[in-house]
């Protein structure tokens, strides 16, 4: 029932450590996953153009993920691709145009959106097998709550303060 699953939070601090954990890579993913996806407006020259690439880097990266996940494993893959994102969005940060069109910042925010779209894949599979079955239910609910207002807060931070942050 859903009061012995709250004591064993309350019993077990390792289970309630690695739901918050997953609540906040949860809430991670989906505000950059989110935030990138549909702020695709300012980010790149054509939205038509940078949303049929995304479409489609997206449809590849969950083919690649299954074969990445079963060549090197759950653990190493996440951490490969958490790294690969957050280079591709640090390397977004440099000023620098290949035309008058397309800088580096639209390319490398459609390379992070490849790596954060394999980690929303990954991080299914993660909360499946860490979670114990008897909560797994709870557990993913839990996630899937901070996932949302991450999703929320992700077009709003990308749209809002793009106009602020973004190089004069």
């Amino acid at each position: 029932s859903a009061i012995q699953q709250l004591k064993d939070f309350i019993q077990y601090p390792v289970l309630i450590f690695e739901t918050l954990i997953q609540m906040l890579a949860w809430f991670l993913v989906s505000i950059s996953y989110f935030g990138f996806n549909f702020g695709w407006g300012s980010l790149v020259p054509n939205v038509y153009l940078g949303y049929l690439l995304a479409g489609f880097c997206e449809d590849v990266t969950y083919a690649l993920h299954t074969v990445f996940v079963q060549a090197i494993g759950r653990r190493r893959s996440m951490i490969i691709i958490l790294t690969g994102a957050v280079i591709a969005f640090l390397v977004s940060i440099i000023d620098l145009e290949f035309d008058n069109k397309w800088t580096l910042e639209s390319v490398s925010s459609l390379a992070g959106l490849v790596f954060t779209s394999a980690a929303f894949a990954g991080i299914y599979l993660y909360c499946s097998e860490l979670a114990p079955t008897s909560h797994r239910g709870m557990v993913f609910s839990m996630s899937s709550g901070s996932a949302r207002i991450g999703s929320f807060l992700g077009p709003f931070v990308i749209n809002n303060l793009y106009n602020i942050t973004h190089k004069a």
